[in-house]
């Protein structure tokens, strides 16, 4: 009580002033709801910000998926300086979704001088450039003394407007997430949340690929998924048979997955990566000698189906700074993202499209 004197006039006073707030901050904390913690078995939405994004419920320190990097240490996302395009619509997207990103420049390949390329590299110039900014990553997050996994994005990337609840439900089933949580970051090296293709793991003396099904609402339907995701669960029935219409998804051991639109990484994964895709050898495109080291036993990975995060296309020279096409581009009103039951991109539109009040 700095600024009082105290006396034998004034002690009764403050005594009944500071009862008075003790009282009070016992009302406060009995009768004030309590948010749900990402324990919680509810399926609800959580609240969502005047953004659209949902907001976080506890201390800046949170580690559910909830706080501003979705459990994650840290989101990192990739694109070259000239891209000021996908720059903005990745932060856009991001600021809708109340979620913080970080910028991390991609690399022209033609900057990488001879001596500096990795041993056996049977890449393009554009490739080349790719996994060097990739491998950039890969040291921060090895280095990082604040968090153990990172989530890596590409800069055309959409996700579902219900996004943060779509991972809390994906907490619930990776193993040992309960004992490094969110995400059980001790179980994996990389965890693919987005890729184009995959090759499911064979059964190999008697060994099965571990399989964890389960009940996802908020996952596409039949209709709404690529035909290649159909196919994946038609054509696999080691996944648990064929697709339920109501949404599901399935996790499993990751052995060849194609493309890097969407994949964490753990700070032991980092220097897994970095080891045998760069300081050993460079024998592909980034995201194939990842599948390489992957079912050859040097990474192990869990993989979501269908993805959680996928491709915004607008056609084509737009969507890709490796392959040439010569296609007229749409504008980002008219894109689109196949497999996302609900395109944050397009309720994003219709969030900013509604007149202001």
């Amino acid at each position: 009580m700095a600024g009082y004197r105290l006396t034998m006039g004034s002690w009764v006073p403050i005594t009944m002033l500071m009862c008075c707030f003790i009282y009070g901050g016992i009302l406060l904390t009995t009768n004030s709801p309590r948010p749900l913690s990402s324990s919680s078995r509810s399926d609800a939405p959580r609240h969502r910000s005047h953004r659209g994004g949902y907001s976080a419920y506890k201390a800046p320190g949170d580690q559910s998926v909830y706080n501003r990097t979705l459990g994650f240490g840290e989101v990192f996302y990739l694109s070259l300086p000239s891209r000021t395009d996908r720059q903005d619509a990745v932060e856009l997207l991001a600021a809708y979704s109340n979620v913080s990103v970080t910028y991390v420049p991609g690399v022209d390949g033609n900057s990488i001088v001879e001596k500096a390329k990795p041993t056996k590299s049977q890449v393009t110039v554009a490739e080349l450039g790719t996994w060097r900014a990739h491998a950039n990553i890969w040291k921060k997050v090895m280095h990082s003394t604040e968090y153990e996994a990172a989530l890596i994005l590409e800069d055309d990337i959409d996700w579902d407007d219900n996004f943060a609840p779509i991972l809390e439900r994906l907490t619930k089933h990776l193993p040992k997430a309960g004992s490094s949580p969110p995400y059980g970051h001790e179980a994996w090296d990389v965890l693919w949340l987005g890729a184009c293709l995959h090759t499911v793991k064979p059964e190999s003396g008697g060994q099965k690929a571990k399989v964890i099904r389960y009940d996802d609402p908020m996952a596409p339907n039949r209709s709404e998924m690529r035909e290649y995701d159909r196919k994946y669960f038609d054509e696999h029935p080691e996944l648990g048979g064929p697709y339920k219409d109501s949404g599901e998804r399935v996790i499993h051991e990751a052995y060849q997955p194609v493309c890097t639109m969407a994949y964490a990484v753990t700070k032991k994964g980092a220097q897994r990566l970095l080891y045998h895709i760069g300081y050993r050898q460079l024998d592909g495109p980034v995201d194939l000698a990842m599948a390489w080291a992957t079912s050859a036993g040097r990474i192990k990975g869990w993989i979501v189906w269908p993805p959680l995060i996928t491709a915004w296309r607008l056609g084509g020279p737009k969507d890709s700074d490796i392959q040439k096409s010569n296609s007229p581009s749409k504008g980002n009103d008219d894109g689109h993202s196949d497999g996302i039951k609900k395109s944050a991109r397009k309720a994003m539109a219709a969030h900013f499209m509604t007149p202001r009040n």
